[in-house]
């Protein structure tokens, strides 16, 4: 944050959405003097059921019931600037009340989604109250379960330069979450998540040795979980972990090479046995950059890197609707340890622009939920944590042609193809290949427009419990007007998303065979800076 030259600055947006009669509003506003800056935030969005192409069964309405939201959020923040550093605070609330669409009961009560990680506001966020919403009659008639959240964030922020010999610059943050979310059904809470969460960081910048230029850097997290409920499917918990690492440059003529290490060790204690799981992980990565000719770069990059289980792959036992599948965790679990090749070439200037990008990724002992073979009411999955070997193979680009100073015509795309080794399977929830073309077109200074056509392929590479997902396309028109009065830049701006509105599903969704993606929608917006 920076103190405004004139003691102000703000910006003012409003976006309308049609697919869902979606509004959202918000504003952001900095003072300053001297070396104070104050900087406040708030957002508003509520957005109903959204519609979908056409009902995915017979009898049902376009409306996907309970993909509704309300959303509220708001931050402070207050930063003290000095010649060689600064320091900073900020407080951020969150609140938030959706509904959970395509799911059905286990037993009496449903579950959520995957939602125990703190959610985490910016350092400078937003906030609005609004209660007087009538929420889709569904809710209640049909019993779709939503959730009701609430997250507190505080931040504390600083940096000194130059602070004593051979140090550039020292860094600091501490911030603490409080998260809170109830499982509802009608005004009845099924089960309720807390989790609050610690972090402190602090990183020292040295000056070259030898050349080598870098940052070295410890860190520490906490994160206190517990659950009540039907459907906590997840034990209390206490994770602590806590992490040296060394990132570091060295620049010879066109060549940029670079190291880093991590060394990580973290204890996850289970409340309710009194059992700790203590385990460590050490990383390694190099790579390099080479400016062979002019405008080109060629990158490389290795890695072996290792992840810990966390508390659900170790301890979950019972009913994850968001899944829908009965989970069962191991204790035993060991940590991932992955090695990683990745290769890009870059062209930055020109008429003709791309980036394109191949990587392979090799992981021992991947961690997953493997199919039992049991299919319970409703068609819950019996899923058993376990390890396997993976891998993970992918391609991703994008070509621009400049074919004038006011035009661009494009291409990008990617692909992943990710399965478990030893004739064992695929990996669920792998998104399809995505083929996208567009062009760009400067009409005036102040008029600017676009098409676009996305292709989504097949999906059809998918674990034994998952269906597979059809290929579509979609076509988007976009414009917008930036004017200018006096001190004030404005824009207003409008597009159509999924003209001919095109039936589609997402690989990635546990819910995908409740639910098409959302029709065509037309979006009006204006943001308003000063």
């Amino acid at each position: 944050m920076s103190v405004p030259e004139k003691g102000y600055e703000g910006e003012l947006h409003y976006q309308y959405d049609s697919v869902s009669k979606g509004n959202t509003g918000s504003v952001g506003l900095t003072l300053g003097e001297n070396n104070l800056a104050l900087r406040l935030e708030g957002t508003k969005r509520y957005q109903s059921d959204y519609k979908q192409p056409e009902p995915l069964h017979q009898g049902e309405t376009s409306r996907l019931a309970g993909s509704y939201q309300d959303n509220q959020s708001a931050n402070i923040g207050v930063s003290w600037l000095f010649d060689d550093g600064y320091i900073g605070i900020g407080y951020g609330e969150q609140h938030r009340r959706y509904g959970l669409p395509g799911h059905t009961h286990f037993h009496d009560h449903e579950d959520d989604h995957h939602h125990h990680a703190p959610i985490r506001p910016p350092l400078i966020g937003h906030h609005h109250h609004n209660h007087n919403h009538e929420y889709p009659d569904e809710q209640h008639q049909h019993g779709i379960p939503y959730i009701v959240m609430d997250s507190k964030r505080w931040d504390l922020r600083g940096e000194k330069n130059n602070p004593f010999t051979g140090i550039e610059s020292i860094r600091f943050s501490a911030v603490r979450t409080d998260y809170h979310h109830d499982e509802k059904e009608g005004n009845e809470v099924s089960t309720s998540f807390k989790n609050k969460g610690d972090e402190l960081r602090l990183t020292f910048t040295h000056q070259p040795i030898w050349g080598w230029h870098g940052v070295i850097g410890g860190q520490f997290n906490q994160r206190d979980f517990s659950a009540q409920g039907e459907e906590a499917y997840v034990p209390s918990t206490k994770t602590k972990n806590h992490s040296l690492f060394l990132l570091e440059e060295y620049q010879l003529g066109d060549f940029r090479y670079e190291l880093g290490f991590r060394q990580e060790w973290q204890s996850l204690l289970n409340r309710e046995t009194q059992k700790n799981n203590k385990q460590s992980a050490s990383s390694i990565s190099a790579g390099l950059a080479w400016n062979f000719t002019q405008d080109y770069f060629l990158n490389l990059s290795l890695s072996h890197t290792k992840r810990l289980p966390v508390a659900e792959e170790l301890y979950a036992n019972g009913v994850h609707a968001a899944s829908r599948t009965i989970e069962k965790g191991d204790p035993n679990l060991t940590a991932e340890a992955a090695n990683n090749i990745d290769i890009g070439i870059t062209k930055v200037t020109g008429d003709i622009q791309f980036n394109m990008s191949a990587y392979y990724n090799r992981i021992n002992n991947y961690i997953y939920g493997q199919f039992t073979g049991t299919e319970l009411n409703n068609g819950y999955r019996s899923l058993q944590y376990v390890q396997n070997d993976a891998q993970f193979k992918g391609i991703e680009g994008n070509i621009d042609y400049y074919y004038n100073q006011d035009s661009l015509i494009g291409i990008s795309g990617d692909y992943v193809r990710a399965n478990l080794l030893h004739n064992k399977g695929n990996i669920p929830r792998i998104p399809a290949y995505r083929l996208s073309t567009y062009i760009k077109h400067s009409f005036t200074e102040n008029v600017i427009g676009q098409i676009r056509i996305d292709h989504f392929g097949k999906q059809n590479k998918t674990a034994d419990y998952e269906t597979s997902t059809e290929a579509y396309n979609t076509v988007s028109l976009g414009s917008e007007y930036i004017g200018y009065l006096d001190n004030t830049d404005y824009t207003l701006y409008a597009k159509i998303n999924n003209i001919f509105d095109v039936k589609g599903k997402d690989s990635t969704s546990y819910i995908k065979d409740e639910m098409y993606l959302p029709g065509r929608n037309i979006i009006l917006g204006a943001t308003l800076t000063f």
